[in-house]
């Protein structure tokens, strides 16, 4: 049977306007407007012809930091500049992600509005030429100074087409600013030679800018691989969102369809979520789900509790715990037991994990630097470790059985 769309009514449930999951663009982006300013300065210096840094965005996961890149990205695009979005992967080949910020680069350059910067680029990409992987050929059966040979050649190709870019924008009053989510998982070879682009775009004063996104531990792992990165970038820690910002966002997400919360059904939502952009597409879209005849009140909240703590298991926590080999999860449950006997929450010290474990610090070190690659958890100062997404310890307690 044929159906018509446009002939069924719209039900309440039909208009959720929350969107849990990772990545997702939420309808209403409040308490960032800081970062936004930051990138609005950067478009009208490049445009000037004037200096600027790159940016790092750190944090929690669940914070939304993806969600804040994409909204800067497009206001670059708007802005006419050049721009290019890549994430990172866990043990990613330099040669891959190397190839995917060219082609990125390459794809991006396409939906510049500017027709004499576009004629531009395209000569620059046609004199710095591409390299196919099947061009490549494949790695096996070359030694180690052949790929090393091969890795160079193909990272000087992205620092001469970035260059390039970046000198053929400023002719127009445009830029090259590449985004790069997961920044700590970058290719060592790759994320160096990104520095480096960094710094030497600014002693030529080629506007070219990286902003990254990552884990709180990413600063360390820029100046791990270049001790002056930490002058190179504007750090920028994107955290919890104020009670009154997450009230906002709740109340102005309903009314963006035409309904609104009840101020008790607020109070407890705005408590249930603390801050955190995640929790709250995940408790207002269950709070949605449960309402009855499109009250969306405390009852509906407390009914939706239950299937926004799983929506949070299954898109939070869960895969990442079973990412952990066993020894791994030991470590996590002990960090998750001092955290709740302790406590001190998410951040507790290594020292009391080998203690609760009954090892030493240096037997545990290879399992803890095991998590931290993983994303499991970071070094939130000397001596300390800690779980990389909120309330993980709370899970991790509930598995005890497992």
């Amino acid at each position: 049977m044929d159906m018509v769309l446009d002939d069924l009514e719209v039900s309440f449930e039909d208009l959720n306007p929350f969107v849990p999951g990772a990545g997702r663009q939420p309808r209403e982006l409040l308490g960032r407007d800081e970062e936004f300013e930051h990138v609005a300065v950067l478009i009208r210096r490049t445009q000037r012809r004037l200096p600027n840094r790159g940016v790092i965005l750190t944090g929690l996961r669940g914070m939304g930091k993806t969600v804040l890149m994409r909204r800067m990205q497009e206001l670059c695009d708007q802005g006419g500049l050049i721009t290019a979005w890549v994430e990172a992967r866990r043990e990613g080949a330099a040669d891959d992600a190397a190839h995917a910020i060219m082609d990125e680069l390459k794809a991006g350059s396409q939906s510049l509005l500017s027709p004499s910067l576009r004629e531009k680029v395209q000569r620059v990409i046609e004199s710095i030429g591409s390299i196919s992987l099947g061009a490549l050929g494949v790695s096996v059966g070359l030694s180690k100074d052949e790929e090393n040979t091969r890795r160079e050649s193909l990272l000087r190709q992205m620092n001469a087409l970035i260059s390039h870019l970046a000198a053929s924008a400023k002719s127009e009053k445009s830029g090259v600013v590449l985004f790069v989510d997961e920044l700590q998982d970058m290719s060592p070879a790759v994320l160096g030679e990104l520095i480096s682009l960094q710094h030497e775009a600014g002693q030529r004063d080629l506007p070219f800018y990286l902003i990254g996104g990552g884990l709180p531990n990413l600063p360390r792992v820029l100046t791990r691989s270049r001790s002056y990165a930490e002058r190179l970038f504007e750090y920028r820690r994107i955290g919890s969102l104020p009670d009154e910002v997450s009230r906002q966002v709740f109340q102005q997400t309903a009314q963006s369809v035409g309904s609104s919360f009840d101020q008790d059904a607020l109070d407890l939502l705005v408590g249930l979520a603390q801050g955190y952009p995640f929790f709250i597409q995940a408790y207002g879209d269950s709070t949605w789900d449960a309402a009855r005849d499109g009250r969306l009140d405390l009852q509906a909240v407390k009914r939706g509790m239950p299937q926004a703590r799983a929506q949070l298991d299954t898109g939070l926590y869960s895969a990442r715990w079973q990412r952990a080999s066993a020894a791994g999860q030991g470590y996590l449950r002990a960090m998750a037991e001092i955290g709740a006997a302790e406590g001190s929450g998410d951040e507790v010290l290594s020292s009391r994990v080998a203690q609760r474990l009954g090892r030493t610090l240096s037997a545990l070190s290879p399992v803890r630097a095991t998590l931290i690659g993983q994303g499991l958890i970071y070094m939130p100062r000397n001596g300390a470790v800690a779980f990389t997404v909120p309330h993980m310890g709370e899970f991790v307690l509930r598995q005890k059985g497992l």
